[in-house]
């Protein structure tokens, strides 16, 4: 009777998933509690796969792979979040912050990043699309997740981003509805009894977004011509005005 060899440190193995991804497992020995430890990771093809094999394994063998599995998703974007902050300008802090609470982590975040399929990735984009319209935030919250696979993979901890092996679903684009002649009329009667009347008029009259009129000086008017000059904007970045 022939006794099968156990796979010892660097040897591993390649198998096919149902999700049509090749998986290869590396033997990285004994840990320190004796329990045998695997290192997994993932190839679109079989010959990637072989070649994913051979590079880990020489790791594996000289010691290189210290980890049997990767963070959740949660704990990477957070650590990746908090990395790079200070290169970011407030406003895309925001728009950052705003899509990994409200679309990544919910939906993403309890999953280990080898667990972060295209094909999953895709499904959410088609639910969003379908129940949204792809809205423009599904969009950034894509390019998000794709900024920081791509950081994740240069740190070894996945073999490819899988957020670039899908299609974005374009968003639909929506009519402006400006108001009518009577309708701004209606609005500057009422804006007149509010404490900040000026303020809405002059956004009104000069086409202004919210945060370019609350941004405006004095010293920004110019009384005797009648010119604003948009030198600034006002925007939220956590519980600050900045």
């Amino acid at each position: 009777m022939t006794q099968q060899r156990r796979r010892g440190r660097g040897e591993g193995s390649i198998r096919q998933r149902t999700d049509g991804r090749w998986e290869v497992r590396i033997g990285l020995g004994r840990g320190l509690d004796g329990k045998r430890r695997r290192k997994s990771a993932f190839a679109t093809t079989q010959a990637g796969a072989v070649r994913l094999l051979r590079r880990l394994g020489g790791r594996a063998a000289d010691g290189q792979l210290l980890t049997t599995s990767t963070p959740t998703v949660a704990a990477f974007l957070e650590e990746w979040f908090e990395t790079n902050r200070d290169s970011w300008r407030p406003s895309t802090l925001r728009g950052y912050r705003g899509a990994i609470d409200g679309y990544l982590l919910p939906v993403f975040g309890h999953l280990r990043l080898e667990q972060l399929t295209p094909r999953r990735i895709q499904r959410w984009l088609l639910d969003q699309k379908a129940e949204h319209g792809a809205r423009r935030r599904v969009s950034l919250a894509h390019a998000v997740l794709r900024s920081a696979l791509s950081s994740a993979q240069r740190m070894q901890l996945v073999s490819i981003n899988a957020a670039t092996l899908v299609r974005v679903p374009t968003p639909n684009r929506r009519a402006i509805q400006s108001l009518t002649e009577d309708q701004a009329s209606a609005f500057l009667r009422v804006a007149s009894t509010h404490r900040q009347g000026a303020l809405f008029t002059v956004a009104l009259a000069c086409g202004l977004r919210l945060g370019e009129a609350t941004g405006l000086l004095w010293k920004d008017i110019e009384l005797k011509t009648g010119e604003v000059r948009i030198r600034r904007q006002l925007q939220w970045v956590g519980r600050r005005l900045v």
